[in-house]
């Protein structure tokens, strides 16, 4: 009997990641799906192999459709990998309500959208694999990125909770932690509006940034992430969070975040440039 490929649908497939990730599956042999805006319009490498579904992860009907008209082809999903998100900057205070939500609505709920859409067919199946993207910053923090962060840090715990509740149906899920890899998305941050020249945060705010993207640029390419991806899909079972990158370059203190959040915060601090004002009285009233 000829082993049926496994069917993987994959979101933010136009860049970064995500096309990394499908391109690499496909050219496996992979019956790849990967979600885009607007198929329409995307212009495709010529080694892009998988086939485009129309989604916006911000739209639960999009993804719904997405989802149903994938079933209706293959008729089962094997596993999906969350990888659609956005990037803004800015300082905590000139970043707005708005800014945050568009953050949240793509990386974190886009991601909730997507499971949740794929759940009941893997549940009826009796296997599937969720693979999400977090980002290695959601554990200590990136300064002036306060929302993307966060986003990151909600899809993380979303995942590891979700991985202990699927047990019992056979599903499996995983949680990516990257850092610094070299894509687009160094190109595509975008800078929240308040964040001008009269900012009080601009200077030293675009100097951590500047070092930021001299980090990505510098960064792992990205079909180390898409062989990873590859070898969870194909494993029996998976830990709940995998770091991939170059983190311990700029962090001596590796993986160990969770027992030194303090020396984590010195590092990244010292790293960025940035100097604490505070002296040991900190904001004590005066």
């Amino acid at each position: 009997m000829t082993k049926r490929m496994p069917v993987v649908l994959i979101s933010g497939a136009s860049s970064g990641i995500g096309n990394a990730c499908a391109t690499f599956l496909a050219k496996k042999g992979y019956r790849v799906y990967g979600a885009v805006r607007d198929p329409e319009i995307y212009e495709r490498n010529a080694d892009e192999f998988f086939s485009l579904v129309k989604m916006d992860v911000t739209d639960e009907d999009s993804v719904r459709r997405a989802v149903q008209e994938l079933l209706d082809k293959e008729g089962r999903i094997n596993a999906l990998v969350c990888c659609a998100g956005v990037c803004l900057a800015g300082s905590a205070e000139d970043s707005s309500i708005a800014d945050y939500r568009e953050q949240m609505e793509t990386d974190f709920l886009g991601t909730v959208r997507l499971v949740r859409a794929c759940l009941p067919v893997m549940r009826s199946q009796g296997y599937g694999r969720i693979i999400s993207f977090g980002a290695l910053e959601s554990r200590y923090g990136m300064p002036f990125h306060p929302a993307f962060a966060a986003a990151k840090a909600a899809t993380e715990a979303f995942s590891l909770s979700m991985r202990m509740e699927l047990k019992p149906f056979g599903v499996d899920a995983c949680v990516i932690s990257p850092i610094d890899i070299r894509t687009g998305f160094t190109a595509s941050r975008r800078m929240v509006a308040a964040w001008t020249a009269a900012s009080p945060y601009n200077a030293y705010g675009s100097a951590a940034l500047d070092k930021k993207k001299i980090d990505e640029r510098r960064g792992l390419d990205p079909i180390k992430t898409a062989r990873l991806v590859r070898k969870l899909i194909a494993a029996r079972t998976t830990r709940p969070r995998y770091i991939i990158g170059n983190q311990f370059r700029r962090f001596p203190m590796g993986r160990a975040w969770s027992t030194a959040t303090g020396l984590a915060e010195f590092f990244a601090c010292r790293y960025y440039g940035l100097k604490n004002r505070l002296g040991k009285r900190g904001n004590d009233a005066h």
